[in-house]
């Protein structure tokens, strides 16, 4: 259904005095996608099967016998699946659309305590963490590790909370899940393993959650997401503008412990990175060139590639290499086509002059410019060779808008207005719009949708310069 223009009016001028009448703003948007084909089992099998190391592990696994499926409460059930369904839990790259998960339970507000360890701090900006970690690989692991040590159980406990959300039993699928993150870690650059590691060392932690932690959009997709760019022919200050909500089921911890971290590998670019901590690859960042990007799930491709690789780098450690190595969208392109990816996705990309949407599968990196001046991004592809036919109501909102402000300018406020226009309700505890020409940031965490709330503005050019 096409938004209808007087409808995008009153959702503007809503919008724009909700704070002024005490408005929430209830969102003109909850619905996610179509329905999609969820059946990835050909592609994750054939990725098992063609790894020598893990053939023993496949046999193993056949040998066991039938699995049990869990309950809500993981008490098993009387009856085990039969041998001819023994495949199904180890579907791990089938896509859930998140309103097929229930409603996580809210937990108590938290704060993180400020703190210092070598060189690493986390201290608060306004009611956001900032993180500053900084050195080797194995510094910044024991940084995190440390300065977080509050939040790393439960967050070390979302792999597996996730698994069980979907019945399955994870003391079977766990070792597969492992096996293959670990065999996609392996395609990424070593410091970020190293890191990890170093992460479970000081934790106690054994350090394959962290592996599946930063595979798990691969093996699970279950997020939503929309992102709006605006170049700078259509900004009030005449600068890019980087919009983007990131919208998933927080499973109780991860709207609570989200964060922002500048971090300062030793002989790479800084960058800071909207996450939670132990994540060690990017989601949402920018660095100090002013190159920033944003992923969001893909459900659908119609070129004929896997929906599943794992002969391919974590897409969440790939983004985070471009972070590090690269200051433009050209250099970033050329990037991700020279590392083997793993799956669909979309990923929203911009320095300070020049915005796209690459689309991407383990065959092809598509590009996708602007309509006009500015992008929009949900979760399905939309260049010719790549499009499935999928429009969800998010980016057709988002098209309105752009309709609505034709000819006129952008401002900050209004970007944030039209993130909020776009959540998803409580899936939505991340907001964000990065400034790559000043190098500035302003976030929003909390229960959702988070896009009513305020944005917080971090200054970064000091920060990435170490000086604060």
């Amino acid at each position: 259904m096409e938004v209808p223009p007087d409808a995008v009016r009153r959702l503007w001028e809503r919008e724009a005095g909700r704070n002024g009448r005490g408005e929430e703003g209830s969102g003109l948007l909850t619905v996610l996608m179509d329905a999609y084909d969820a059946s990835v089992l050909t592609d994750v099998v054939r990725g098992f099967c063609m790894s020598r190391l893990l053939r023993a592990f496949w046999t193993a696994v056949l040998v066991v016998g039938p699995c049990q499926r869990l309950s809500a409460d993981d008490s098993p059930k009387p009856s085990a699946i039969p041998p001819k369904q023994l495949a199904l839990p180890l579907n791990l790259a089938a896509p859930v659309r998140p309103r097929q998960l229930p409603p996580a339970e809210k937990g108590p507000p938290f704060r993180y305590t400020e703190a210092t360890h070598g060189a690493g701090s986390v201290k608060y900006v306004g009611d956001i963490a900032v993180f500053t970690l900084q050195g080797t690989p194995e510094e910044i692991g024991e940084q995190t590790a440390v300065l977080a040590r509050e939040v790393l159980p439960p967050l070390l406990e979302t792999p597996k909370r996730v698994i069980q959300q979907f019945g399955l039993n994870y003391d079977l699928l766990r070792p597969v899940a492992t096996a293959a993150a670990t065999a996609m870690i392996g395609h990424s650059p070593e410091r970020f393993r190293r890191e990890m590691d170093a992460l479970a060392k000081h934790t106690s932690a054994d350090s394959s959650l962290l592996y599946i932690a930063n595979s798990l959009t691969e093996l699970r997709r279950i997020g939503g997401c929309s992102a709006f760019l605006v170049t700078p022919d259509r900004t009030a200050t005449g600068e890019m503008m980087f919009g983007r909500n990131f919208d998933f089921p927080t499973f109780g911890v991860l709207d609570r412990f989200s964060c922002v971290s500048i971090v300062r590998p030793n002989g790479k670019r800084p960058f800071v990175s909207v996450a939670v901590p132990g994540l060690t690859g990017v989601i949402s960042g920018m660095n100090d060139a002013g190159l920033a990007l944003a992923t969001l799930d893909v459900y659908a491709s119609r070129d004929g590639s896997a929906k599943f690789d794992m002969n391919g780098a974590p897409l969440a450690l790939t983004y985070r290499q471009i972070l590090e190595e690269c200051a433009t969208v050209d250099e970033a392109k050329a990037l991700l086509e020279k590392t083997a990816r793993t799956t669909w996705m979309n990923l929203a990309c911009c320095d300070r002059n020049k915005a796209v949407i690459f689309e991407i599968t383990p065959k092809t990196v598509g590009v996708r410019d602007p309509e006009g001046d500015i992008l929009r991004c949900t979760n399905h592809f939309v260049l010719p060779d790549l499009t499935a036919g999928v429009r969800c109501e998010r980016f057709r909102t988002l098209g309105a808008l752009i309709d609505f402000k034709a000819g006129e300018k952008f401002t900050l406020e209004e970007v944030h207005r039209c993130m909020h226009s776009v959540h998803q309700q409580d899936l939505t505890f991340q907001t964000m719009i990065f400034e790559p020409a000043t190098l500035k940031l302003h976030v929003a965490f909390g229960p959702g949708p988070c896009t009513k709330l305020p944005l917080q503005e971090i200054e970064l050019k000091e920060r990435f310069a170490g000086k604060q």
